[in-house]
């Protein structure tokens, strides 16, 4: 997955270059928010409902992510717009706040009304998945952007969404 992203990177930089076109590299961390029917949160949100006595999660809960909301996200990516230059810079749009697997996981339980102690760890991670992406907040930061979405808020939207999907 890095792997890929970083080649589209020096892809982009190489057309920058070349052609003299302005492009910005946003890279993003953890992006969460209505909406996305993906990943931990909608896995969680959709074990809770079928079975909140008891939950099962792969890892340790205790990787390391920087979870951004989708309503900063957007902010971001406009806030990096105009660095767009042949020189490429590079924007990491994130929080440089690492939370815990296990402490999103809680605060998803909490939000669903559900004890955390129902939630527990396989203690096996996936292949490939790295234990900590946290962003380094660097030209973004500098910028004095400010993340306005609380992590606490975010998941109780996230969660409060998912409830009032119509499902089947």
């Amino acid at each position: 997955y890095g792997a890929h992203k970083y080649a589209m990177e020096i892809m982009c930089r190489g057309w920058a270059s070349s052609f003299g076109m302005p492009v910005v590299a946003v890279r993003l961390f953890s992006v969460y928010g209505p909406g996305l029917a993906k990943q931990l949160l909608w896995d969680l949100c959709g074990k809770l409902a079928a079975n909140p006595d008891s939950v099962m999660l792969g890892g340790t809960g205790e990787e390391l992510r920087d979870w951004t909301h989708v309503d900063d996200v957007v902010r971001a990516l406009a806030m990096a717009a105009p660095l767009a230059s042949p020189a490429m810079p590079v924007v990491n749009a994130g929080t440089g706040q690492p939370a815990s697997v296990r402490r999103i996981a809680t605060e998803v339980a909490k939000a669903f009304d559900r004890d955390a102690a129902s939630l527990t760890f396989s203690g096996e991670g996936r292949p490939g998945d790295p234990f900590s992406l946290v962003a380094e907040p660097g030209l973004l930061g500098a910028s004095g952007f400010v993340w306005n979405v609380e992590l606490v808020d975010g998941i109780a939207g996230y969660v409060g969404w998912f409830k009032a999907l119509e499902r089947p």
